[in-house]
């Protein structure tokens, strides 16, 4: 159906509860395919954080984050696209250029009016609604990184992220959202007049290379961040082999060493609860869609 003949209603996103119930219901039919179809995966970012801080979602999240092996992603698009078609609009970052994960699974009838991150003149709705977010890491065996072409990785490649979401929407990112640390020091609509292969360039100069430092033996999982090695690595046995916990009312998989994983993300003080200014979600307002296969979990305004 085009979106001209639905019937939208917004939603109080002062009430998270009931989008939390939507996002557990997805992330339950996800999973379960996923297991079907014997596809690693495992809670992770801010949606491992809260399964494991609070027993289910951070207070106000309102998104999902699941993690993969890079190998899987074009075959776990095929399996959503094939099998749950009916709840997933499938958008991925080689397609849908404002992507900034490998995948997203914008949930059927929900379209983000306003987001935090972007300005009023980008409309986010032909984009995405609430959504689960998939990223991967790939297997890199025996590699040793300095600390310098750590830092320097690091950051260049999350200057080319943001790049390339300038590129693409020429949008500024909201300082109230800390994203980075250079958001106080220069808007980021800058970026758009970066070149962003000169940015492939400086990255694929700062590579992983072989080292003795390391013991063959351990094999590392490096994220991946816009189809490039991200800084951010981990030992293989910090992932695997996963295991489950309760997510709300449904069974998903964890890291085997989750507090590794969130340290690596969020450092050591990750139980620590941030202060009340930085508890924000992802958007302003939201709205659902009669025909969304998740409207009965909504309580709609208008």
């Amino acid at each position: 159906m085009d979106d001209g003949d639905r019937i939208w209603h917004s939603i109080n996103i002062a009430e998270i509860e009931p989008m939390q119930k939507a996002l557990v219901r997805a992330l339950g039919l996800v999973t379960e395919r996923l297991r079907l179809e014997n596809i690693n995966y495992w809670l992770d970012f801010g949606t491992l954080l809260g399964a494991i801080r609070h027993g289910g979602f951070i207070p106000w999240d309102d998104d999902i984050d699941i993690t993969i092996m890079e190998k899987d992603l074009d075959k776990v698009s095929e399996i959503i696209n094939r099998c749950l078609s009916d709840y997933f609009d499938v958008l991925t970052e080689n397609i849908h250029s404002p992507l900034s994960v490998p995948i997203k699974l914008s949930l059927k009838g929900t379209r983000i009016v306003s987001s935090w991150l972007y300005d009023n003149s980008i409309d986010t709705s032909k984009f995405w609604g609430l959504s689960i977010d998939i990223f991967s890491v790939r297997a890199v065996e025996n590699v040793h990184i300095s600390s310098k072409k750590l830092i320097s990785r690091h950051y260049l490649s999350k200057i080319y992220r943001f790049a390339k979401l300038s590129h693409h929407l020429e949008a500024n990112l909201s300082k109230k959202r800390n994203l980075f640390l250079f958001n106080n020091l220069f808007r980021w609509k800058i970026l758009s007049f970066v070149p962003l292969r000169l940015l492939k360039l400086f990255m694929q100069s700062i590579e992983y290379v072989p080292s003795d430092e390391v013991d063959a033996s351990k094999l590392f999982l490096a994220y991946s961040i816009t189809s490039e090695p991200a800084a951010k690595k981990t030992f293989f046995e910090d992932i695997f082999p996963t295991k489950e916990v309760f997510f709300h009312d449904i069974k998903v998989s964890v890291p085997s060493n989750p507090q590794n994983i969130l340290m690596l993300h969020y450092g050591k003080n990750y139980l620590k609860l941030p202060s009340l200014e930085l508890r924000l979600g992802h958007f302003r307002s939201l709205e659902v869609a009669e025909d969304s296969p998740f409207y009965d979990l909504f309580d709609v305004i208008n």
